[in-house]
């Protein structure tokens, strides 16, 4: 089994889905941060909460030789999102925070793009992420090959 992890801060052919809801595992915490801004006199106290979507579970077509782009094989992604969701939380109020099923649409529609390497995957899921969800501070991207050759 082949992992890569990407790390970004704030600053195909379609063959074969295989999505697997009951296994995706969806969790959230939030915990108090002090933020530290260059200017001190923008110091301020936020809520930094964590989304995590794990085991997304694609039929894509990465890899470097000739028999992965003709026959694919099976990749699980798994999101981590840092973003503030403490008045979604207090409010029940989805527009508030991160709706995962955009994330699902996001990291689906990426990892249907062919790529020779999986952290070429990882970096531009993280990318779209950001761009497309202006919500997320930190998102982290882990994205594995079940059976690499």
């Amino acid at each position: 089994m082949r992992t890569i992890s990407e790390n970004y801060f704030a600053q195909s052919s379609q063959r074969k889905e295989n999505i697997n809801y009951s296994s995706n595992i969806i969790s959230a915490s939030l915990r108090e941060t002090f933020f530290r801004p260059k200017h001190p006199k923008l110091l301020k106290n936020m809520k930094e909460g964590i989304i995590t979507i794990n085991n997304i579970r694609l039929y894509a077509y990465h890899g470097c030789l000739k028999e992965e782009a003709l026959i694919g094989g099976n990749f699980i992604v798994d999101i981590k999102i840092y973003t503030d969701y403490s008045l979604a939380a207090k409010n029940d109020d989805l527009s508030k925070t991160v709706d995962y099923c955009d994330v699902y649409e996001i990291v689906k529609r990426e990892m249907k793009i062919r790529s020779k390497l999986i952290e070429h995957a990882a970096e531009r899921i993280a990318n779209a992420l950001k761009k497309e969800i202006k919500k997320i501070d930190k998102v982290t991207v882990r994205l594995t090959k079940i059976a690499p050759p």
